[in-house]
């Protein structure tokens, strides 16, 4: 699978760099690949030698799947094969070929020839014993992540040495509010926060948070609800969102938020091998989407046609929203988010530029008050306010400029280590990716019946339905009359129509209006009936 092939070269990346995010040059990727699992030639590679970790994978998951008994014969005149189970090369031979190469540096020649030298009996090459040496230094290289994998899982239950200390690494309020996931183990000494946003329309687009461990570690995700002053007060997405952490190595949701702790979201603890990883805000889409009319629009410009203080004041909490990072500032990707959600394009390079040099920005990234100037600019070149208007839209706003499509939140991760943050991007989910949440809740939601391919996952507020994969092709309804203090939003029309799902597929959200709730799941084929 892509994924087992994705893991070994992550492990051997950090085997041999010890970060992620660091490059390496074109012998250390050579070493890689082979570690984790490909044979090849430097001159595969090619002329580039310096490599970020992700056009590394790009390389090597670009080539073949090869194996090294295979290649000596492709490049190799007088291979000696005395029966099945041998296969020499004179050790001359691998000399003049690695002499003429001219791919290799000097440093690279001596360290083969070293390496065949200590190998050699003889004179000649045993190359099935080369190639079985190969595949136990993979292995050995395999097992020992492995094997710190196990460690970390067994540490779990164990108290740490000078916990009451490491308490004291994280804020008050922090440390009392996780005193029930921790218990007498507090694990977590470091926590990264950023502000994010789900607008609520019918825009699938949503915002993915890369990270990176560069080694296994505990984590915890905790999302909180955010209010601002253009928020109507009965505008409420209350248990509405929910937050996924994916992991982009093994193609797979591993949790989700499903703890409600002091109106705050919080996820189970995972242990997280060392990768890079997703967190993204999604939805239940059981809030109602609020259509508002163009009747007493508010006015943007005054007579003047200088931005209304009302207009400037929201103009400041769009700021403020796309401030991921809480610096006062919005960077290239920040800004590069909002005009994506506002036209579905990216800024340009000299477009970046042009902003940074005639409104003013502090280390390169851009102040309020040059946000602020720049949506001035606009109102003066485009007086009809179109544009302005549809910005306004796709954010979230209605005419009031009231923040009603749109559900403001910030989500914590707390980790035994340092997390480092990558970037941002808004998109909608990948069909894998899609496909893998709908799997997270199927595997860990339970039977509404034994002979229906239908199963329910609930936690502290939410609940989904998930159908498949199917046995047999049948139409089906869903009834919840009798459920207790929920909305409910189906996603998928079933009356009537014979199905069959060959992967889980979600059917129904439902979300929690009070304390005291219930989702009572009836789910009525042609054939029979049953509940949860």
């Amino acid at each position: 699978m892509q994924s087992n092939a994705k893991r070994r070269f992550v492990d051997a990346y950090l085997n041999e760099v010890g970060d992620m995010r660091n490059t390496v040059n074109r012998l250390q990727l050579y070493e890689i690949i082979i570690s984790a699992g490909k044979d090849l030639l430097m001159s595969d590679l090619g002329d580039t030698d310096c490599y970020q970790f992700d056009k590394a994978y790009e390389v090597f998951e670009q080539l073949p799947v090869t194996n090294f008994l295979e290649l000596v014969k492709q490049n190799s005149s007088r291979i000696n094969e005395t029966d099945q189970n041998e296969q020499f090369v004179e050790l001359k031979e691998f000399f003049e070929s690695l002499n003429e190469d001219e791919e290799l540096n000097v440093n690279e020649i001596k360290a083969a020839l070293d390496f065949l030298k200590s190998s050699a009996r003889y004179g000649k090459i045993d190359c099935k014993m080369l190639f079985n040496e190969f595949e136990k230094s993979r292995s050995k290289l395999l097992d020992v992540i492995a094997q710190e994998f196990t460690n970390k899982q067994i540490a779990i239950s164990k108290n740490f040495i000078g916990s009451e200390n490491l308490q004291r690494k994280l804020p008050e309020r922090t440390r009392n509010s996780f005193q029930y996931l921790n218990g007498s183990i507090p694990m977590f000494t470091s926590q990264v926060t950023r502000r994010a946003f789900r607008v609520m329309n019918n825009d699938d687009r949503i915002l993915n948070y890369h990270f990176i461990l560069n080694h296994s570690q505990i984590i915890c995700i905790m999302c909180e609800l955010l209010t601002s002053n253009d928020q109507p007060t009965d505008q409420n997405y209350k248990n509405d969102i929910y937050v996924i952490l994916y992991d982009t190595i093994e193609e797979q949701v591993i949790t989700v938020t499903m703890n409600i702790m002091e109106d705050k979201y919080v996820s189970e603890k995972c242990l997280l091998k060392a990768g890079e990883y997703i967190v993204s805000v999604q939805t239940a889409h059981c809030s109602e989407f609020v259509i508002t009319s163009a009747d007493d629009e508010m006015k943007l410009v005054d007579s003047d046609g200088k931005l209304t203080k009302h207009f400037k004041m929201t103009l400041m909490n769009i700021f403020d929203l796309f401030d991921f990072d809480e610096n006062g500032k919005l960077s290239r990707e920040e800004f590069d988010i909002y005009n994506k959600l506002a036209s579905d394009e990216h800024v340009l390079d000299h477009e970046w530029e042009i902003l940074c040099q005639n409104f003013g920005a502090k280390d390169g990234e851009l102040l309020l008050h040059s946000f602020v100037a720049l949506h001035q600019i606009e109102a003066n070149n485009n007086p009809s306010l179109e544009d302005t208007w549809m910005t306004l839209h796709f954010v979230g706003y209605n005419e009031q400029l009231d923040l009603i499509n749109n559900c403001p939140c910030s989500f914590t991760i707390f980790s035994e280590s340092i997390v480092y943050m990558k970037h941002v991007e808004l998109r909608e989910p990948m069909m894998n990716e899609s496909e893998a949440l709908a799997d997270y809740f199927w595997r860990n939601g339970r039977e509404v019946c034994d002979d229906i391919d239908v199963r329910i996952w609930k936690c502290d507020y939410f609940a989904v339905g998930i159908a498949g994969p199917m046995k047999l092709p049948y139409a089906m309804n869903l009834r919840y009359g009798n459920s207790k203090n929920v909305l409910v939003k189906e996603l998928i029309e079933l009356r009537q129509i014979p199905l069959k799902f060959v992967k889980p597929k979600i059917l129904l959200h439902a979300i929690a209006t009070e304390s005291d709730w219930s989702l009572i799941l009836k789910v009525e084929t042609m054939e029979r009936r049953s509940s949860d």
